[in-house]
């Protein structure tokens, strides 16, 4: 394999600010929780259930809107730098639609935990906390759209004040919102929802700013009434089998959890903690693949190939060596890391499961890494259908299916689904890993 050290350190460059914004991202989903738990039990669970919602609703249409970095970044390469803004308003109209039907998810779910019987207070809070929240998916992926246009411009700096405002921001306002203060009454969960959707409507502002100084943006270039209808269906084409396979990652996570939490509340817990830790190294992952995907699409179309191999070659190792090296940390010192999620003290059980999970989680991360970057790395060469397919068997079929033979027909039980879960992470990496290169040998010859 060779490297190309220029391209390894560029892309490190211009994916360390989306790393540290999607970082913030979880600082802020934690602050929240940590904040409204001072208001009790009932609270907590159901602000953490409807931000579970929101979130995931949202992360599903991101996958769509992200093809619109690859599509910008192949324009560039071809010299058509002009036609960015052409995309970025058609990238805004399906922004718009998606929100729209976000906003209806959100109200549905509310119907779904009436009927099954959910305790009518937990419904109740559960509402108050959508109240505000559900709009959020509106600047979200606003802001999605012009961070595809950052990206494919190479300019990321931004997200490094947006991340700091975001952070403080949001612990201040819900702070403020949830407990109230001087002349402003508590509003409880329905606070900690405002509060997140005010946070998502400042990030957007502050990068809209920047372009607007910047790039001389303007209403027609936003304008969804002047969209390329074309170039729309084009998004949702390309980009609706990236969203498929959220639902589908997404899924197979929720499965696992219910899984678990059939044998034990100790495997629940466990395997909620170990997710969270998994966040940290998806973020890395998407930081660094979001801006070679990009990269890739314009270096491709500009018949740049054999730099392209370089590029794949740099991103598949430095998501390696940032793996490796939180993985090392996450190895010899558990401890300290299920510590910041469960009391040794108050629940030795789940502490000791979540240990043990996490010592082997350490050697699959990596292949957790490669598997994110080898759908941005296909989505740079406008494959999503492949790597659609990849999905559905490593992670239905060799994933939940092992889970569920080690954990019934071996009788391992929960260790089982766990082991099953890392052989599909396992064998989705690797095999997004060859099919990338395949096809860089296959379509580009090199």
């Amino acid at each position: 394999m060779y490297l190309s050290f220029n391209s390894f350190f560029n892309v490190f460059q211009k994916s360390f600010p989306l790393i540290v914004f999607y970082m913030s991202e979880i600082a802020i989903g934690i602050s929240d929780l940590i904040i409204v738990g001072g208001l009790g039990a009932d609270e907590l669970s159901s602000v953490g259930l409807g931000k579970n919602i929101v979130l995931t609703t949202a992360v599903v249409f991101f996958g769509v809107i992200s093809i619109t970095s690859n599509l910008i970044s192949s324009e560039i390469g071809e010299g058509k730098k002009d036609r960015a803004f052409i995309i970025l308003r058609a990238s805004v109209l399906v922004s718009i639609f998606l929100s729209l039907l976000g906003v209806i998810v959100s109200e549905f779910s509310i119907d779904i935990l009436m009927a099954l019987s959910y305790e009518e207070k937990l419904v109740d809070f559960y509402s108050d906390y959508l109240l505000y929240s559900k709009y959020l998916i509106f600047p979200a992926l606003f802001l999605a759209s012009y961070r595809c246009l950052l990206n494919s411009l190479e300019d990321t700096k931004i997200f490094y004040w947006a991340a700091a405002v975001a952070v403080s921001l949001n612990i201040v306002l819900n702070a403020i919102l949830v407990h109230g203060v001087s002349i402003i009454p508590e509003m409880g969960v329905k606070g900690a929802g405002l509060a997140t959707f005010i946070v998502n409507v400042i990030g957007f502002l502050i990068v809209h700013l920047y372009l607007k100084v910047k790039y001389n943006l303007k209403f027609k270039h936003i304008n969804p009434f002047l969209a390329n209808t074309a170039i729309v269906f084009n998004i949702l084409r390309k980009g609706g089998p990236a969203g498929i396979q959220q639902i589908l990652e997404g899924g197979l996570f929720t499965c696992v959890m219910m899984l678990m939490g059939y044998f034990s509340s100790n495997w629940l817990a466990a395997t909620s903690v170990i997710f969270s830790i998994l966040e940290v190294s998806f973020v890395i992952s998407l930081g660094i693949s979001e801006v070679a995907s990009a990269k890739l699409s314009q270096w491709i179309s500009s018949g740049r190939l054999l730099e392209s191999k370089l590029l794949v070659n740099s991103t598949f190792s430095l998501v390696i060596i940032a793996i490796f090296l939180l993985s090392v940390v996450y190895y010899f010192y558990p401890s300290i890391v299920v510590s910041v999620f469960i009391s040794s003290n108050e629940n030795e059980n789940a502490f000791s499961v979540t240990m043990w999970m996490l010592s082997i989680v350490a050697f699959f991360m990596v292949f957790d890494g490669l598997q994110v970057s080898g759908i941005y790395i296909l989505r740079g060469m406008h494959e999503t259908i492949k790597s659609l397919v990849i999905s559905i068997f490593c992670y239905w079929v060799v994933g939940l299916g092992s889970g569920l033979l080690f954990a019934f027909i071996f009788d391992l039980g929960p260790k089982g689904i766990f082991f099953g879960f890392c052989l599909g992470v396992l064998s989705s990496g690797l095999s997004l890993v060859y099919m990338s290169y395949k096809l860089l040998r296959i379509n580009y010859r090199v």
